[in-house]
């Protein structure tokens, strides 16, 4: 786009991140996100300056939610040490507190077709080997076609990054002791007075007879918290997905 042209321009430091400034707070959300994403790469001290007074209005409550994540990544792209250190405290303050606060950068401003994009092709997260959206993946975890019918933004967030807070009836992991003392471990697919069925980590299914179980122990979600193979930009485009599923 022109706006990521505009730091490499020949013109004085001053006046390209004046340029960008201009279309904070005016432009449309995806031209602000493209501003601060060029913002970040002016290696000026007024590009600085500038980052550091929206800064200032992000930790006073008064910066845009979908433009959280934009400003944090612009301003650790300028690499200027006090810029640093903000969002590093920025990030520690908040690493402790509930998803919806540890993790609010990636609650709004997404993108949902890369959102798409992750469900579907990252090669780390995987998410269509446990979860079915219009038919396609797998049945490990639940169907996901119209979860946001069911679930709103934040709950979404929640899910991802701290699954075990959220677990859908029936699919957290089950470990079952039977009587010959083998151990069978796996999500709950179908349950009966006679048999419980489990499809386990590698998609077997497996069928035990209620009167072969001697101890049944559920234990946490078979996801792993996403926050772990997904940057925040990622997570954020993915809640912007989910949240399109009606």
């Amino acid at each position: 786009t022109a706006l990521g042209l505009i730091p490499g321009a020949s013109l004085p430091g001053a006046s390209v991140a004046e340029m960008l400034y201009a279309v904070l707070d005016r432009a449309p959300i995806p031209e602000q996100q493209a501003a601060l994403r060029a913002l970040g790469l002016v290696q000026s001290d007024h590009a600085r300056d500038v980052l550091l007074g929206l800064f200032a209005r992000l930790e006073g409550g008064s910066w845009r939610p979908e433009l959280q994540l934009d400003l944090l990544e612009a301003a650790e792209a300028h690499g200027a040490d006090t810029l640093g250190v903000l969002v590093a405290g920025y990030y520690a303050s908040r690493a402790s507190a509930e998803p919806r606060v540890a993790f609010a950068d990636a609650l709004l401003g997404g993108d949902a077709e890369e959102g798409r994009r992750v469900m579907f092709r990252h090669e780390a997260a995987q998410c269509m080997r446990c979860h079915a959206i219009d038919g396609q993946g797998g049945d490990i975890g639940p169907e996901l076609t119209r979860i946001a019918s069911t679930l709103q933004r934040e709950q979404l967030l929640e899910a991802l990054v701290a699954p075990n807070n959220r677990i859908a009836p029936g699919y957290g992991l089950v470990a079952l002791t039977l009587s010959d003392s083998r151990v069978v471990r796996g999500t709950v697919r179908e349950e009966s007075d006679e048999t419980v069925r489990l499809i386990d980590a590698d998609g077997t299914v497996h069928e035990v007879a209620t009167v072969q179980i001697q101890q049944r122990e559920t234990g946490a979600s078979a996801m792993p918290p996403m926050g772990l193979m997904l940057s925040r930009r990622e997570l954020r485009d993915v809640v912007s997905y989910l949240s399109t599923l009606r």
